[in-house]
């Protein structure tokens, strides 16, 4: 009897050692929507633009980053960008200007073959913003600059600043709130492109 009694408890021992496995959330992965483009009613500019592939941290990455009420920033641990940032934003801008034929050629600027302007684009800021346990704002902060190739100087450059309130605290809210920026980012940057090219390619 003593012996059946010193093996269950051993049983029981045993079993609670036993690592039980566990679950985690899924990763949600976020894509930025590319901004819908018309071909403006402009004579396009003689000249070709090299679109650079956007410089940061946050644009060097996949990571979503959010600021909570303490002013501490951290990492998202289940919410990814699907490819780094800088690379859709890259993308969009390009395929954007392409489409408002503003410019006889653009494209990247590893795919050109010495364009006459190359556009620069730094990320300042990338950011959920938690204002408190339910509402949160993005801050998207960017720097965009337009450059000869030949000279490398800088023939304008623009600081564009955003604040949108989200509309939930989930992934989805989260990724429509970056598509509005950048679809008035975009916007915004295509009409300081037409001034700057009115003024210096004219």
């Amino acid at each position: 009897m003593m012996r059946i009694f010193l093996l269950t408890v051993a049983l029981i021992g045993l079993n609670g050692c036993v690592a039980k496995p566990k679950t985690y959330p899924s990763i949600a992965y976020l894509k930025l929507e590319l901004p819908t483009s018309e071909s403006l009613n402009i004579k396009p500019f003689e000249l070709s633009i090299g679109v650079s592939l956007p410089t940061g941290s946050a644009a060097r990455s996949d990571k979503l980053i959010y600021q909570d009420t303490k002013g501490m920033r951290h990492n998202y641990a289940y919410h990814r960008w699907e490819n780094f940032l800088g690379e859709q934003l890259q993308e969009h801008f390009v395929l954007f200007f392409a489409k408002a034929n503003i410019v006889k050629d653009i494209a990247r600027a590893d795919n050109q073959i010495n364009p006459d302007w190359i556009l620069e684009t730094h990320i300042l800021d990338f950011v959920q913003i938690m204002q408190d346990e339910n509402s949160a704002y993005i801050r998207v902060l960017g720097r965009m600059r337009l450059a000869d190739s030949r000279t490398h100087e800088g023939i304008s450059q623009k600081l564009f600043s955003y604040e949108i309130p989200l509309s939930g605290l989930g992934p989805k809210a989260l990724n429509e709130a970056y598509d509005k920026v950048l679809k008035i980012w975009t916007k915004d940057s295509l009409d300081w492109l037409i001034k700057t090219g009115e003024t210096y390619a004219r």
